[in-house]
């Protein structure tokens, strides 16, 4: 037989027009190629949305415990040293960025308090994630940071001040 019909859309196609699955009769899925993708591709978007949920609740509830975690996979993706415990972060956490003086927000993450979120910086980037190496700083603070050197970020500092 080299005609199927889709469960979903109810057309007869080809053989050809259904994904192969070994379970299944004739060795196709009972939907053609065309509603699969359709189908994946909702339930994909839901389950982004619920998976986005879930990590924010998560956030709100435990900073500490969700920033080690995804600070611990970053650093073994990028292969740097991680030896991080809940006792080498500040208790209680900070509520001020130590470097900007700005209050710091957890637990939310929007385009308005980013800037303001709080997040793990390492003082000496070369020695990874160790204690006595990181600090928690605005993201913004972190940010400026990124690969500028101490001499460059004063030279900034001189310029702006400098400049009316």
């Amino acid at each position: 037989m080299t005609i199927k019909t889709c469960k979903q859309c109810g057309r007869t196609k080809g053989l050809r027009q259904f994904d192969r699955h070994p379970q299944c009769k004739q060795g196709r899925r009972p939907e053609c190629s065309v509603c699969r993708k359709a189908y994946l591709a909702r339930t994909i978007a839901v389950r982004r949305e619920q998976w986005r949920g879930y990590r924010r609740k998560a956030k709100e509830r435990d900073w500490a415990g969700y920033v080690l975690s995804s600070v611990r996979t970053s650093a073994v993706r990028r292969g740097l040293s991680f030896a991080l415990t809940r006792l080498d972060l500040p208790d209680p956490l900070p509520e001020k960025c130590p470097v900007l003086g700005i209050p710091l927000v957890y637990g939310m993450n929007s385009r308005e308090n980013r800037f303001a979120s709080p997040s793990l910086d390492r003082i000496n980037s070369a020695l990874g994630y160790i204690p006595g190496n990181v600090v928690v700083v605005s993201w913004r603070a972190n940010s400026l940071k990124k690969d500028a050197t101490p001499t460059e970020l004063r030279a900034l500092a001189d310029y702006y001040a400098e400049t009316p």
